[in-house]
Parts: structure tokens; sequence; C-alpha cells
């Protein structure tokens, strides 16, 4: 008999928890959080009972050791097991939170369309017991199940391709390990391999005729690759790239802002820029803005246009000041007065009935409270600095 089976048959719930506790639990006196705690203790455990506990206890820590440093087969054993004898494992193993709805749609219309590409890694006891504990792919189960039931019990959605493991030889911290590593991503995704990753899949979408607009597309992107519609939108814009430009942003040679805003003109005047203005030049920011908003159609045009570049300077630039506590009080002044009189040369001038436009100061609002607790600067001060009109200046004296 296994533990697992023991502690059932002696009344402890391993549902919810199995195994050692790894997180703690203790709280502060005055945590406003309460939580209530329920203790199980099982008073009639015969000396027997408690010596197999303790032997246990010994045995698994061997067989911990062992697998980490001998390893585990995971592959060993492949077999195809029938959904409705999967279980999930204990919630303190597997806490990592399910896929959305969208997410989980995703998935399902992919196991549809191609199958179950990543085998589950099951658990199981080598014993009479039927059930298999999910240690890895929970929700491939779960979107096998939902395509089991939709669709009037097709046969081909109801055996899971799965490796086995047994719980006799693997020990609880190699398998929490898995669980770990298979959920938590460790490794950064460089940017151009996502771009091309997300190109690729928008095209074997376009080509598969499942969406019926580039938003549906959009959308069904969006959630496989876990970011926003306009961020797809903004990287599906690459699309539009010349191949000499496409090459020169998968090698880390061009921006990805130069790229979109290269990807605003057609194919030859990409081409003419980079030709003329110069890869070494390619990733001035403002002046490839400037070019690709004046679309020159010929090498005298976009001369011009880079002659006119060449003299722009960057809109507005950022500045980071640190200053000493004892200086704040005057600063925070002279921001106020500053920030008036560009309100009253600008606003007419640029037409924004917003500061922010032409001059914006950060503050750090968690420590200005401090300091306005001890008169190092006073709210009607910092209430200028931070106005963005005059019908906000008019609040403060």
């Amino acid at each position: 008999m296994s533990m697992h089976q023991a502690l059932n048959r002696m009344g402890i719930n391993i549902e919810e928890s199995e195994g050692e506790d790894l997180f703690p639990t203790a709280r502060i006196k005055n945590d406003p959080f309460k939580i209530n705690v329920e203790t199980f203790v099982n008073k009639n455990l015969s000396p027997e009972s408690i010596a197999q506990m303790h032997q246990y206890e010994i045995d698994m820590m061997k067989k911990n050791i062992n697998n980490f440093k001998d390893g585990v087969d995971v592959f060993k054993n492949f077999q195809r097991v029938d959904i409705f004898n999967l279980v999930p494992c204990a919630k303190n193993w597997a806490y990592f939170n399910l896929p959305n709805n969208a997410q989980f749609v995703t998935l399902m219309n992919s196991i549809e369309q191609v199958g179950v590409l990543q085998p589950l890694i099951l658990l199981h006891d080598n014993d009479e017991d039927e059930k298999y504990e999910i240690l890895i792919g929970q929700s491939r189960y779960l979107a096998l199940k939902a395509l089991y039931e939709n669709s009037n019990n097709d046969e081909k959605f109801r055996f899971a391709p799965a490796f086995i493991l047994s719980r006799q030889e693997v020990g609880e911290y190699f398998l929490r390990a898995m669980i770990l590593d298979s959920n938590f991503s460790y490794r950064y995704i460089d940017q151009t391999v996502l771009i091309q990753a997300i190109i690729e899949r928008h095209t074997i979408m376009q080509k598969s005729k499942m969406y019926r607009s580039q938003s549906n597309i959009a959308e069904a992107l969006a959630n496989e690759f876990l970011m926003s519609r306009s961020t797809v939108f903004n990287y599906l814009s690459l699309e539009k790239l010349c191949d000499e430009v496409m090459v020169l942003l998968l090698e880390k040679r061009i921006k990805l802002q130069s790229a979109r805003y290269l990807a605003r003109v057609n194919h030859q005047t990409q081409r003419m820029i980079l030709e003329k203005y110069g890869i070494e030049n390619i990733n001035i920011i403002h002046r490839i803005k400037y070019l690709t908003t004046n679309n020159a159609r010929s090498d005298e045009q976009l001369q011009q246009s880079i002659n006119v570049a060449n003299t722009l300077v960057p809109f507005t630039t950022n500045l980071t000041i640190t200053i000493n506590k004892d200086l704040l009080g005057d600063y925070m002044k002279l921001n106020a007065d500053f920030k008036l009189d560009a309100m009253r040369n600008y606003e007419s001038k640029f037409q924004r009935n917003n500061s922010d436009y032409y001059f914006k100061v950060n503050v750090n609002d968690a420590e200005m409270k401090f300091y306005l607790e001890q008169d190092y600067v006073d709210a009607n001060t910092l209430g200028k600095v931070k106005a963005k009109n005059f019908a906000e200046l008019k609040n403060y004296k």
C-alpha cells in the first residue's frame, strides 16, 4: 500500500493538499487578513502505523535524492489513457492559473485541428486503481473532455496521449519540480523570434480560411500570445516591410519603431531610404518618422526630405533630476512658475489645452506625501506643478 492510499484510508483528504507544505503560513498578530485553519488529528494510530509512516518518510527522502542525482526517464512509459480515468493532482502542487475562456477556445481549436502535440504527464500508483493523477496537462485534459462532450462522444477525443510516471519510483520533490518547470517560463523570448512566430501564425490562420476578418484573426493571436490586440496589430504591420528591411530587423540592426515607420511606405520608398539615407542612420527615430511621413517618389524628392530631416531634433526629451529634501521646496516653486510661463507662451501656439504636451513633471506621489506632512513642500505649489491647464491652475493661489 502506498502512502497516498494509506492517508486516504486514515481519513485524511489529499485532494486539496498532499505532501510537504512548501509555503509559509505564519502571520503577524495585527494582520487584518484572517483565515480559518482546521487541524485534523487522528489519535487512534497504532504503533505499527506510526512506524510505517516514519519508514515511508525515510524511503521518500532517499527516493527524492536518487531522482535528482540519477534522473528520471519521464518518457519510457507511453500510453493512451481514457480521459475518464484522469483526476487532477493536489492543489498545493498544481496551483497555476488555468487559461481564460478565450485562451481555452484557442487550445480546443488547436487540438481539434492537429491533435494533442504535447502528451500529458500522469502519475499512477501501479496497483489496481485505474485513476491517474494529472501532473502536467490539466488544460489539455479539460479541452479533450469538452471536445468529447461537444462532438457527440467522438472517440478520437476520449484517449489522451500521456507519459506515465510511477509513484513508487518518483518522489514528491522531483514531481513538483516538473510541475514548476512546465508552468513557469524562465527563458527570455527574443523579440525577433516573437515577431517571426506571430507573422507565421498569422499567415497560417489566413490560409486556413477559418476566420472571417483581420479583426477576428488579431483577437485569436492576442489570446494565443497573451498580448493586447494593439500590440498584435503593431507586429502584423511589419508584414508590409520589404525583404531587405525585414532581414535587417531580424538581424537586430533596425529598431522595431524604425521598422514600423518604414512599413508605412511602399517597398520602393523603403529601399530608397535605406540606400540614400544609409543603414547607419536608420535608427534615428525622429528623422525616419519625418522621411516616412513625406512619401518621396523620386531620388530628388527624397534628397530634399533628407536635407530637412537632418536639421530636425526630437520634439521632446526626458530629464531625470535627483534633489536633496532641503532644496525640494524652492525647486518645486521654480517648476510651478515655469509651468505657468509655458502655458502662457505655448498653449495658443500648439493649440493644446494640456501642458503635458510641452512640459510635464512626473512626481513620486508615494514619497511626496511625506514631504507634505513635514512641510518640505506645500500642497498649493505641488498642485500648480501637477496642473495641466489654466482651469486647474485657478484652484491654487
